[in-house]
């Protein structure tokens, strides 16, 4: 069995002054997150939970968090950008997370799926859910909720194909506090830079489906074509074989 514990006694000890709260068990750490920061909550305060009930992803997908087997954070971020940029939280999100993991498993391993997804060999392993919060037409805030695999076993489940966990890939066992904290650490870094354009450089870099054929699910119908790059708004550019380019803000990729 796993010795890996969360606790609010390690958790203080790690974090330091950031504020956060810590649950066993909630149903959604961006719910709480969002009822906090709309309280008041300081930027960089986040919700860390051991497990999520109901959890979402991208596109209203479900997102499990097991207990003691992966995890599940929401962080309050006020950062000074447009409206139309806000691909840009996901984008730091994921490079965070990204750069993360390779203090575990092997760089070559893990790479990007636009727009936010993080895979190792190629099946994901932690994926990133961007909340706005609004005052009219005014950003006052953005929850960046993140759920990684840890230890979740797939082995056995219709994900086996496409969703896998650190410890499938690790040579020993992921302490979640110390993931925590690695993550927590790499999205300070990025928010600071987040109008600076070595992040969408980085990302770029990480973002394994530039350069190859996609097919792409959006509200308006199927994109077909080749990921050529992403533009200063995030949206992921695909040349169709028309010659058309085509300028994506939202959807799902199929390679």
């Amino acid at each position: 069995m796993s010795t890996d514990v969360l606790s609010e006694h390690i958790l203080k000890e790690i974090l330091g002054n950031r504020p956060f709260q810590y649950y066993l068990q909630v149903g959604s750490t961006n719910d709480l997150a969002r009822r906090w920061a709309l309280d008041g909550a300081m930027p960089g305060s986040v919700v860390i939970a051991d497990e999520q009930l109901e959890g979402r992803g991208r596109l209203g997908r479900h997102w499990q968090t097991p207990s003691r087997q992966a995890v599940a954070m929401s962080i309050i971020l006020r950062p000074v950008i447009g409206s139309g940029h806000l691909q840009r939280v996901a984008a730091l999100g994921s490079v965070a997370v990204a750069e993360a993991l390779t203090l575990f498993v092997p760089r070559e391993i893990i790479s990007l799926k636009w727009p936010n997804d993080v895979l190792m060999d190629g099946r994901k392993v932690s994926g990133i859910l961007t909340e706005a919060l609004w005052d009219g037409m005014q950003l006052t805030g953005i929850i960046l909720g993140i759920g990684i695999n840890v230890r979740v076993d797939f082995s056995a489940t219709p994900l086996a194909d496409v969703a896998t966990s650190i410890e499938d890939h690790a040579p020993a066992m992921v302490q979640r506090h110390l993931l925590v904290r690695h993550v927590l650490e790499r999205v300070d870094i990025w928010q600071a830079r987040i109008n600076q354009p070595l992040l969408l450089a980085t990302w770029r870099e990480w973002l394994s489906t530039l350069g190859h054929s996609v097919t792409i699910t959006t509200q308006h119908g199927v994109v077909s074509g080749t990921a050529q790059d992403v533009d200063e708004d995030g949206a992921l550019l695909v040349s169709s074989p028309d010659g058309r380019i085509h300028r994506v803000l939202v959807g799902d990729v199929s390679l």
